[in-house]
């Protein structure tokens, strides 16, 4: 079963980025993320859209 949320370390990981550059991205609603508790997680539909999001703006460029 795939996962339905990432922590930020794991967003940070599969995407080969710092935690610094996550959580600007989050902190600026480029990445929507939601709280669990004290825990930050993105969805799986919000990483693919930030990802889809990067993707169109790289090939304009």
């Amino acid at each position: 079963m795939e996962k339905l949320s990432y922590t930020l370390k794991e967003v940070a990981e599969a995407m080969g980025l710092g935690m610094t550059k996550v959580r600007e991205n989050v902190a600026r609603g480029e990445l929507a993320s939601f709280r669990v508790g004290r825990r930050v997680l993105v969805s799986r539909v919000a990483l693919d859209a930030f990802i889809r999001s990067r993707s169109a703006n790289a090939s304009v460029t």
